[in-house]
């Protein structure tokens, strides 16, 4: 199935890249991915990492997830959409980021991230500032990373860095647990809540069934699900999680990701 390149980078799950003459540069950790139109993708570092999840059975999961109507409707107006297979640490410090903000100050607050603490990697004749190692990050101040745009959030994401660093957080291990034990690991991170983590797992921890719930979701949802306007208790999400998860099944990731595309869209929003 054809992947939408521009539609998958441009959906709210990564925010490091930039389109170069039918060319795609992703900032993913400390690799430059280089992406065609096709969606094929080299690292700078050597190899064909599987950004796009190509390892996925699209056939399957459009099937599964399309027995919802407002879904299956999503899917028409993007069927080459994608949930993204991303660096965690890059990840978690930029869901982390995310709360209480938009798309571009994210974007910029990232970049400038990059641009002060990340390293150097010359690909096309062009030079590029990757993603700070945990260690880098660690080592930076709260009012080091504030400097950056990060404003309340930079304590938060000076102690996830600590706690990758020191092995505290074990991102790897976290891939390869189930969706509960990854989401209690999170939520110890300060600075992650319920919707952070269930982005972090759905984007880089490749948790499918994460389905990353906020205000703007239950607005999409219509009041469905027993979601309301306001915010949840980590209690209510986990009730809501488990709702979600009946009703979309082992793909619901997938499920969240379309809706929000779509009516993302709908809005004009400038992603």
């Amino acid at each position: 199935m054809r992947i939408d390149v521009r539609g998958s980078l441009s959906s709210g799950q990564a925010f490091l890249w930039e389109e170069d003459g039918g060319m795609w540069h992703v900032i993913n950790g400390q690799d430059v991915l280089r992406i065609r139109g096709d969606g094929r993708t080299a690292s700078h570092l050597g190899g064909r990492p599987d950004f796009f999840r190509r390892r996925d059975d699209m056939a399957r999961i459009l099937g599964s997830i399309s027995r919802d109507r407002d879904v299956a409707r999503a899917v028409r107006l993007s069927p080459g959409l994608r949930v993204l297979d991303q660096d965690p640490f890059q990840c978690l410090v930029t869901f982390i980021i995310s709360a209480n903000s938009n798309m571009p100050r994210i974007r910029s607050c990232l970049s400038r991230i990059s641009a002060r603490m990340g390293g150097r990697a010359e690909v096309g004749g062009r030079e590029y500032r990757t993603f700070p190692t945990p260690a880098r990050l660690a080592r930076a101040s709260p009012r080091d990373i504030a400097a950056c745009g990060a404003g309340y959030r930079s304590p938060y994401v000076a102690a996830a860095a600590r706690m990758v660093e020191r092995g505290e957080l074990d991102l790897a291990r976290l891939r390869r647990a189930g969706y509960a034990e990854a989401r209690a690991a999170l939520l110890a991170v300060p600075g992650v809540g319920s919707k952070v983590a269930d982005c972090v797992m759905l984007f880089s921890l490749c948790k499918l069934e994460a389905f990353p719930i906020d205000r703007w979701m239950a607005r999409i949802l219509g009041g469905r699900f027993g979601l309301g306007r306001g915010s949840l208790t980590p209690r209510q999400y986990g009730e809501a999680h488990g709702r979600l998860a009946a009703h979309f099944g082992p793909y619901a990731g997938y499920a969240q990701q379309f809706l929000f595309k779509a009516a993302g869209d709908a809005r004009g929003a400038s992603w």
